[in-house]
């Protein structure tokens, strides 16, 4: 930790970078939590800083994820590692992932895909480069995502309607939650074993902050199942819909700060 803490102080960027963040994730988790506690409404300072165009919560947290994105591509550029090429291009598939699900939630189909094309790159990284293993993974993953949504739709586990999209996004959904925890999986196995020469090396200089971010991302990924949770499966306790309005403000409390970490750790 004290490795990390001098190489942000002796970088005055990556301390402005991090300052601008914070305040975006100030900003926008402050109005979420007084509009949850107020059941929408919002008043005050708070009030007046979402009446601003482009100031609303789910600007804010656009804008957060945009600076990841700038700030990747500028590391790229005057370096022009390896490491920091693969993340420019997932943080670039993540803010597209973003303008649909956060910013046009009807169009989710394109939001989860580029979601699986940025968690495929995050296994080639993972892998240290192997494409051969990356793509034999990513078959695999495929397989077992077909093979899933097909199981859920015949056992009728999974109620909705018959709109084609829908089915899209089930698939989709099952290859994401597959490819996530499969990374991460993969990642806990290579600090485990990180001294056997079998295992391959990460690519980004800081697995272990790739790590952390990519946990966080997962407490991110469990809120956000459990908002959505009432579209596939018929739920009528009230204690769900409670626990689905804190969803509402955790799965962004935990998502920043993990694409933050993530796009650091490179």
């Amino acid at each position: 930790m004290r490795e990390y803490i001098n190489i942000i102080k002796k970088n005055p960027i990556i301390i402005i970078f991090i300052a601008i963040e914070l305040l975006l994730y100030l900003l926008f988790m402050c109005i979420d939590i007084y509009s949850l506690q107020h059941q929408g409404a919002l008043g005050g300072f708070l009030y007046d800083i979402a009446l601003i165009k482009g100031l609303s919560p789910s600007m804010l947290k656009y804008y957060g994820i945009l600076l990841c994105f700038v700030f990747s591509l500028c590391s790229y550029i005057e370096t022009r590692e390896k490491a920091r090429a693969f993340l420019t291009v997932a943080m670039l598939f993540t803010v597209i992932s973003d303008y649909f699900l956060l910013l046009h939630p009807e169009i989710i189909v394109p939001g989860l895909f580029t979601f699986c094309i940025a968690q495929s790159i995050y296994l080639y990284v993972i892998t240290g480069g192997d494409k051969k293993k990356t793509g034999i993974l990513i078959g695999i993953r495929i397989i077992i995502a077909i093979a899933g949504t097909i199981v859920l739709k015949v056992s009728d586990i999974v109620c909705f309607d018959a709109d084609q999209n829908m089915n899209a996004v089930l698939f989709l959904g099952i290859l994401y939650a597959l490819s996530f925890l499969g990374n991460v999986g993969r990642l806990i196995v290579y600090h485990v074993r990180k001294k056997d020469d079998k295992v391959p090396r990460c690519l980004f200089k800081r697995p272990k902050l790739f790590l952390i971010g990519l946990l966080l991302f997962v407490l991110c990924d469990i809120n956000v199942l459990i908002f959505n949770m009432d579209r596939f499966i018929l739920i009528t306790s009230e204690s769900y819909y409670t626990l689905r309005y804190a969803a509402t403000v955790l799965m962004w409390g935990f998502y920043l700060p993990s694409q933050v970490i993530i796009v650091l750790s490179a």
